[in-house]
This record gives structure tokens, C-alpha cells and sequence, in this order.
């Protein structure tokens, strides 16, 4: 994915931009539409106690975003801000427990994404109507497990906070309105809670990262 962002941005370089003399600074809203990539891993525990299964995740979805953000300065060609973003998905991941290195098929289980949210500070560097800006900050996800033969047994929850970091390109198109891509890897490092779809007692430890590629547009308020 990280080659697909940078990749689309030597191709937008690549061609003429007109040049923009309205100022930047200022609320904005956004949407936008893209991919996203889930990775995982999972342990289970019981009684406190580390155990043999433990779960590896990848896969990728359909991601959609909604944007807020302000534009608070803006000096020569930088230009700074805070967004606020809201991501959800389709990213669906099932595999099976692992027992010892060994795949265990009484043992599906799906990792899904519900939400994902950040606070970001965004820096960028503006020539004409484009704008190249690196961003910066805190994530919090809500993510769930499930065992994929147990379709009735309750969903494990786990609401992980971390940080994320990334870049995007952004151009105008006229006072109002721009056209925007924009990456994001997200790391939500690990979280223990309660996994009652395995019985009392037992546990699970989760580590989960994200990258979302979306393009979209955004209108200046």
C-alpha cells in the first residue's frame, strides 16, 4: 500500500498545476473512499496464564472516511493544522488458533474492524495549488473477535488506543473546493480483556496495526 501512495504521488507531480493564491487557513470538511489493511495478533490466556493458541491476521477491505479539520497557520509555503478523521471498513480477517505452530481447525476465528478514529497534526508544504503535508497523532479503534463455527457465542470486544502517522496530496480546484489522497498507517499496540466466547476465565491479548489509503474531496467552510 505504501507503494501504491507515493506512487500516485510522482504521478500527480508529474503533471501541471495551476497556481492558487487564496490562503489556506480555516475549517474544512471531507469524505473520501479507499482500502484499508488489518493486521493482527492475537494469544489466548487462561487464569492469567499464557497458553499455546495464539493467531496471526492480514487482510484488506473497502474503507470510507469523514473529515474534519482546521487550517490554523500559514506562513510562505507552510502551512499547519489538526484534523480529526473517522474510518470504517469491511476488513474481515479469518484464520485459525494455532496450537504449538500447528493450524487447530476446531478454532476459526474472524478479526473485523468497527471503527477507527485519529487526531491529527498535519504539516504541509504548498506550491500553487498543491499541497504535500506529512500527518501525526493519536488513534483509537474498536475492534471484535469471533469464533466463525460459533456464530451465536458473544463477539469479543477491544477498544485499543495508539498512534498514527502518514502523508497526503491535496489539491485545489478552485476557493472552496479540493481533491485529496491521503495514507495512513495506524499502530493500536496491544490491549487484554475478558473473551467470553471461550468460557469463564479466559483472556485474550491483542495487537492490532491498520494502513488506509483514501481519496476523496473536501470543502472549505
Amino acid at each position: 500500500m505504501n507503494r501504491l501512495f507515493f506512487g500516485a504521488v510522482l504521478a500527480v507531480f508529474s503533471q501541471s498545476a495551476a497556481h492558487a493564491d487564496e490562503s489556506r487557513v480555516g475549517p474544512y470538511l471531507g469524505v473520501g473512499v479507499g482500502a484499508t489493511q488489518i493486521d493482527g495478533h492475537v494469544i489466548e490466556f487462561e487464569d492469567g496464564d499464557p497458553s499455546d493458541y495464539t493467531a496471526d491476521f492480514g487482510d484488506d477491505g473497502i474503507a470510507y472516511s469523514v473529515t474534519a479539520g482546521y487550517n490554523f497557520w500559514e506562513s510562505g509555503n507552510i502551512v499547519a493544522g489538526l484534523e480529526g478523521s473517522f474510518i470504517g471498513d469491511q476488513a474481515k480477517s479469518d484464520v485459525f488458533f494455532d496450537y504449538e505452530g500447528l493450524p487447530d481447525e476446531d478454532y476459526p476465528i474472524q478479526l473485523s474492524t468497527k471503527f477507527q478514529t485519529s487526531a491529527r497534526l498535519r504539516l504541509g508544504v504548498a506550491k500553487g495549488a498543491w499541497l504535500l503535508y506529512a500527518t501525526g497523532g493519536v488513534a483509537y479503534g474498536q475492534f471484535e473477535y469471533r469464533l466463525t463455527d460459533s456464530p451465536d457465542v458473544e463477539v469479543d470486544k477491544t477498544k485499543q488506543l495508539g498512534w498514527t502517522a502518514g502523508a497526503g496530496l491535496e489539491k485545489s480546484l478552485n476557493e472552496r473546493w479540493s481533491v485529496r489522497l491521503d495514507y495512513a498507517h495506524a499502530d493500536y499496540g496491544s490491549d487484554t480483556f475478558a473473551a467470553p466466547i471461550y468460557g469463564s476465565g479466559f483472556r485474550e491479548k491483542s495487537s492490532i496495526e491498520t494502513d488506509n489509503l483514501t481519496i476523496g474531496v473536501s470543502l472549505s467552510l
